[in-house]
Parts: structure tokens; C-alpha cells; sequence
């Protein structure tokens, strides 16, 4: 499978969905959960905004080693990412599976695991 584009492109875009992800979590907890079809309550609210700041982190992360050659600390970087939007995609097959979420979050699944996918095929470049 070849993508187009190199590491320093896709770690930006990475950067900048986690720069959103960030900024709706924290400010706007409802919104988000209300997307999936999650109830919000003080509970949800707490957990969603406490998770925000890992956003802003993994946004950061990207964003500088962009420019970094291909090395272990980028290679670090690429499977960090990956567990983390794997992760974040697996929990989400669970919850739609166990009625907790709503079928509409299969399209942000499917977008966790395209965009770790596309990260680690472009990692060398």
C-alpha cells in the first residue's frame, strides 16, 4: 500500500486533529459526547476533560518531531502515536458493541486506524 506524502505531512495532520480534539474536550465535553451518542452527565464531562490534555500532548509530540530524521526518538514518536490511536479506536468497537455509544462513531474508528495505519507507513519517509 503506498500513501502519499512524507512523515512531516502526515505527523502535522496528525498534529492539528489532535489540536481540535484537544480544544472540543476541554471546552466543549457535551459536544463531543453527544456525537456518539453518549449522554453527558458531570461524570462523562470530568473523564472527556481530563483526557484533553493527552490530546494537546500527542499534538505537540507530532508537531516537533516533524522535521526529524528518520531515527529510533521518530520511530518512538510513529508507534506512540499508533498505540494511542489503536487504542482509542478498539475502545470504541467496545463501546458501540456493549450499547454505549451510538453506530455513527465506526466513521471516527475508521479514522483512528487509517490515520495510524498511513503513520506507520510513512515512518522512513
Amino acid at each position: 500500500m503506498t500513501v502519499p506524502g512524507s512523515f512531516a505531512l502526515w505527523s502535522r495532520v496528525g498534529a492539528g486533529v489532535c489540536t481540535v480534539l484537544f480544544v472540543l474536550l476541554l471546552l466543549a465535553p457535551a459536544l463531543y459526547l453527544g456525537t456518539y451518542g453518549v449522554a453527558s452527565n458531570a461524570s462523562a464531562d470530568f473523564m472527556v476533560q481530563r483526557a484533553a490534555p493527552m490530546f494537546g500532548g500527542l499534538a505537540l509530540l507530532l508537531w516537533w518531531s516533524a522535521p526529524e530524521p528518520n531515527s529510533r526518538m521518530r520511530l518512538g514518536v510513529v508507534v506512540s502515536a499508533c498505540v494511542v490511536f489503536l487504542g482509542i479506536a478498539a475502545t470504541g468497537v467496545f463501546h458501540i458493541l456493549t450499547g454505549v455509544a451510538g453506530s455513527i462513531l465506526w466513521i471516527a474508528i475508521a479514522g483512528e486506524v487509517l490515520f495510524a495505519v498511513i503513520l506507520w507507513l510513512v515512518r522512513h519517509r
